[in-house]
């Protein structure tokens, strides 16, 4: 006795509509689309909730959908490498206080890149540490040898040549940087529009009729920190700035102290060496912005009567609980770690993440 050639309606329904939900939503979809409601999918296929939560429940057990709290469901896209191969591991190679809790930045940076390596179902790996420190673990742990291991790469480096960046290309990786210089050799970036959040914030001093500037940050290499300086270099160009103008102030580049007691000690050395020549400061993060203003008010000067600031990253728990609160340029720092796992995986670059100018107290709109 034959048996009956099984046929699509003798199929459960869940497997039935999740195969249906594979056909229209997943097996076309050339982004992380979010799936409809399980209301709309049950109404949209004339089954019950549970039958359509089974079987979206289904395509994500097979790893198909991957679901993120307070935010919905959405296709998985497979990780495949744009040199054909499947990336399986991404190691993030991290300065030595990317741990710090209350290092804004790096906890956003984090957020993006573990949420976007989890919805791709790749494990993820941080290294941090000095960078010398950072090449002896992932020579020993394995990880230059793995083809299916990516590399994230927020530890500063150099423009020119960089024995970090020089490893990695000759092991043939894959490598993203974050904020950093353009390289010698094509290597993938993923960057915030430093550049326009800086010009923009230069052009609404002017608009404040603020005509004496100063810049404060640091010496340090970081790419997102140059870029700051030397799109302030490029506002002020027609009045013959150069990189070594008394109008910028810069900590030293071995000056790990935080940033609130950097930017203090540099306004407060500034100060007292040429008085107060300026009416306005750009700072390259809130933090120096923060310290500015401390060092300012007690010296009985008015913010923004006086001198307006203007900070960078628009940490919000600093910029609005500040007193004056703090104008910063805003970007979204949780978007960039998800850009650079994206960059990873696909091997193209995509658009800077864009700045926007928050005013507040310390500079204000004109009303």
């Amino acid at each position: 006795m034959h048996k009956k050639k099984s046929t699509e309606s003798d199929l459960p329904t869940y497997i039935r509509i999740s195969n249906e939900i594979r056909e229209k939503y997943i097996r076309h979809a050339s982004a992380e689309e979010m799936l409809p409601s399980i209301v709309a999918l049950a109404e949209e296929f004339s089954v019950s909730k549970a039958t359509a939560e089974r079987a979206v429940k289904l395509l994500a057990n097979a790893g198909d959908l991957y679901s993120l709290n307070g935010s919905g469901t959405y296709v998985r896209m497979k990780q495949q490498a744009v040199d054909g191969t499947a990336l399986s591991r991404i190691c993030v190679l991290a300065p030595i206080n990317f741990h710090d809790p209350a290092n804004w930045y790096s906890n956003a940076l984090f957020r993006g890149i573990s949420e976007r390596a989890m919805s791709l179902g790749i494990s993820m790996q941080i290294v941090a540490g000095k960078k010398k420190a950072v090449m002896q673990e992932i020579a020993s742990g394995g990880m230059l040898q793995s083809e299916s291991c990516g590399f994230i790469v927020l530890i500063s480096v150099k423009e020119n040549a960089d024995p970090l960046i020089d490893t990695l290309n000759e092991f043939q990786r894959r490598i993203v940087l974050v904020e950093s210089t353009a390289y010698k050799s094509k290597v993938l970036t993923a960057s915030v529009d430093n550049r326009t959040g800086i010009i923009n914030a230069c052009k609404h001093l002017k608009s404040l009729s603020r005509t004496k500037t100063i810049f404060i940050g640091s010496s340090a290499e970081s790419g997102g920190l140059m870029q700051r300086k030397n799109a302030f270099i490029e506002a002020f160009r027609n009045t013959g700035i150069t990189a070594q103008d008394e109008r910028i102030i810069l900590s030293g580049v071995n000056d790990f102290s935080p940033d609130i007691r950097r930017g203090y000690l540099l306004m407060d050395g500034y100060s007292k060496a040429r008085g107060f020549s300026f009416d306005s400061i750009i700072a390259a993060n809130d933090g120096f912005a923060a310290g500015c203003i401390l060092s300012l008010k007690e010296r009985g000067v008015k913010i923004p009567e006086d001198v307006a600031v203007i900070g960078f990253d628009d940490q919000t728990r600093l910029t609005e609980g500040f007193v004056p609160s703090i104008t910063s340029v805003r970007f979204d720092a949780v978007e960039l770690g998800r850009k650079a796992v994206r960059t990873l995986v696909t091997g193209i670059e995509e658009n800077m993440i864009p700045t926007e100018l928050i005013c507040r107290e310390s500079a204000p709109k004109i009303i």
